[in-house]
């Protein structure tokens, strides 16, 4: 999967699950959004749910 396409994955999971009810920090979507693009870790993304 290229960062593109990790990009877009990402930016559509977090659309539906708004959609579904699930309400996310500008923050998380930021996290998310670094993990997609490289710039952290998937580990310190985890690391990061899991701490908030």
């Amino acid at each position: 999967m290229t960062r593109d396409e990790a990009v877009k994955a990402v930016d559509y999971i977090v659309k539906t699950n708004e959609l579904e009810g699930a309400v996310y920090t500008d923050e998380e979507k930021a996290d998310f959004m670094a993990a997609a693009e490289g710039r952290i870790s998937v580990e310190e993304l985890i690391e990061k749910i899991i701490n908030n």
